[in-house]
């Protein structure tokens, strides 16, 4: 074992005092003893390394730093491409007006034509 050890609690040696994390001298006059340490394991468990201290597994600042790049280029991606969605809903309906006018127009074309055509007819029939 260690010659030393962190406690998540304050620790009065002596005439020393310890805070949380600082590393405790054990068995030495300055310290405390196996079995001090040992009780203060029992009652405040393990050195957790503090409020601080990122649980294990947990990602590390450049892992989030790199999360926050990627999150804000993927946001502006997606901005992008909802704008893109808007534009192309608002031609889409354009398009879809002006096919509806132009159904509308080939259908009196044909009427037309179908006019000119008895017309000529009429004027080329044998007599």
């Amino acid at each position: 074992m260690s010659k030393t050890e962190r406690f998540n609690v304050v620790v009065h040696a002596d005439k020393k005092t310890y805070q949380p994390g600082v590393p405790v001298p054990i068995g030495t006059k300055d310290g405390i003893s196996r079995e001090d340490a040992d009780n203060i394991r029992a009652n405040f468990g393990d050195w957790t390394g503090g409020p601080d201290a990122a649980p294990s597994g947990a990602p590390s600042t450049a892992d989030i730093d790199d999360l926050r790049v990627r999150l804000d280029s993927v946001t502006k991606e997606r901005d992008a491409l909802t704008a893109d969605k808007d534009r192309l809903t608002a031609e889409n309906a354009r398009l879809e007006g002006e096919a509806t006018q132009l159904a509308t127009d080939n259908s009196t074309l044909a009427e037309h034509v179908a006019t000119l055509q008895s017309q000529v007819e009429k004027l080329t029939a044998p007599k």
